[in-house]
C-alpha cells in the first residue's frame, strides 16, 4: 500500500497476470476504505511477476515501483506524478534466467538514494542494484550467496549499527532455512551467517517481544503448518526458533503492531483456505491464538499488506492473490 496519486489517502498496488504478460494494478483509495476499479500497467511479458516493492527512486516525492519479472530481470515503473505508470524499464540480473522471488527498496550505502535488492531462487543469491537517484539502477548487480533456494526476504538493522541487513527464507534440504546477511554500509554484505531453522517460504522482521531488538518470524515447511520465531539478540545473531501453530498453509507473512502495544503482531495469508490470519504478539515473544478472516472467494495463496485505508488511525488489512482483493477494516 502507498499513496500513489498523492492525495493523502493510501492506495493498493497488486501484481497480476494479463494476456500480454505481467501487470501492475492500482486501486485508488478514497480515504473511507473504498477502492476504485483497477488501473493496469505493463510490468513485463510474457511471464508473470511474483513480487513488488514501493519507494521513491528519483526523489520527486512520488511512490515508484520495482517488480520481479520472471524473466531474469527486474522491472522499474516510475510514477508520472498523477499515480499512473505509463512505462517500465527492465534491468537484467547477474544470472540468465534467474528465478526472482522477492524484492525490496532500501538505502544500503547511506547516499540518500534507494537501492533495489532481489533474491534468486535458482542461483541461491541476493542481487543488489545500487540506485542512481534518477529512477534507474546500476548494472550488473553485485551478488551474495544465501542458503539454498531463497523464496522471500526481510530487511532490518539486526545489529544496531545503523546499516540495513537482510534475512532470507530458503526452501531446500539441509541447506534451507533462514539465512542472515549483515550489511557493510557501502552496499555490500558479509558472508551469510549459519542457517537458522529448517525449510521456509516466507519471512518478516519486527520486534515481537518489545525489547528493542528486531526478531524474525518465518513459515515452516512441513506436514504441520507453523511459523518459527527467532528472537534477536541485538548483535546480528538470533536465538533458536520456537514454533507456533499457524493456519492450514501459512504462505505469506508480515509483522505489524496492530493493537498499539509496541510489539509486532503477525498477519499471514493462508494458501489453502483463502483466509487471512492474525496472531497478536505476547510479552514472551510468542503469539496468542489466531483469529481467522475469510477473504474473497477463490483467493489462492493470498498476499497481505497493512495500512490505514479509512483515516481512523487503526491499521487495516488488504489481501490479494492477483485476481481479487479483500479489505478488512479494523474495528
Amino acid at each position: 500500500m502507498a499513496d500513489f496519486d498523492h492525495d493523502g489517502h493510501l492506495d493498493v498496488g497488486v501484481l497480476g497476470a494479463g494476456i500480454s504478460g505481467g501487470k501492475f494494478l492500482v486501486l485508488l483509495g478514497d480515504g473511507q476504505g473504498n477502492l476504485t476499479t483497477p488501473l493496469q500497467y505493463d510490468v513485463a511479458g510474457p511471464n508473470n511477476p511474483s513480487a513488488l516493492a514501493v519507494g521513491d527512486l528519483n526523489g520527486d516525492g512520488r511512490a515508484d515501483v520495482a517488480s520481479t519479472t520472471g524473466l531474469g530481470a527486474i522491472s522499474i515503473l516510475m510514477n508520472d506524478g498523477t499515480g499512473a505508470f505509463p512505462a517500465h524499464v527492465e534491468y537484467a540480473t547477474a544470472y540468465s534466467g534467474a528465478d526472482l522471488r522477492g524484492v525490496a527498496m532500501v538505502d544500503l550505502d547511506g547516499d540518500g538514494n534507494l537501492d533495489v535488492i532481489t533474491i534468486d531462487a535458482s542461483n541461491s543469491a541476493l542481487e543488489v542494484f545500487m540506485g542512481r537517484g534518477d529512477g534507474g539502477v546500476v548494472t550488473p548487480p553485485a551478488t551474495y550467496g544465501t542458503a539454498q533456494g531463497p523464496l522471500d526476504l526481510a530487511v532490518g538493522d539486526f545489529n544496531h549499527d545503523g546499516v540495513p541487513d537482510v534475512a532470507t527464507a530458503c526452501q531446500y534440504g539441509v541447506s534451507g532455512g533462514v539465512s542472515v546477511l549483515l550489511g557493510f554500509g557501502d552496499g555490500g554484505f558479509d558472508s551469510a551467517l549459519p542457517t537458522l531453522g529448517g525449510e521456509s517460504a516466507s519471512i518478516a522482521a519486527g520486534d515481537v517481544d518489545g525489547d528493542g531488538n528486531l526478531d524474525l518470524v518465518a513459515t515452516v515447511l512441513g506436514s504441520t503448518p507453523s511459523v518459527a520465531v527467532f528472537l534477536g539478540n541485538g548483535n546480528g545473531t538470533f536465538q533458536s526458533g520456537v514454533t507456533h501453530a499457524a493456519g492450514l498453509s501459512p504462505n505469506r507473512i508480515i509483522l505489524q503492531d496492530l493493537d498499539g502495544d509496541g510489539r509486532a503482531d503477525l498477519v499471514m495469508g493462508n494458501g489453502l483456505d483463502a483466509k487471512v490470519s492474525v496472531l497478536l504478539a505476547a510479552p514472551d515473544g510468542g503469539f496468542a491464538p489466531e483469529h481467522d478472516y475469510s477473504g474473497t472467494s477463490g483467493q489462492h495463496d493470498p498476499r497481505v499488506a497493512v495500512g490505514t485505508l479509512n483515516g481512523d488511525a487503526f491499521p487495516d488489512i488488504v489481501s490479494t492473490d492477483g485476481s481479487s482483493v479483500s479489505v478488512f477494516l479494523a474495528q
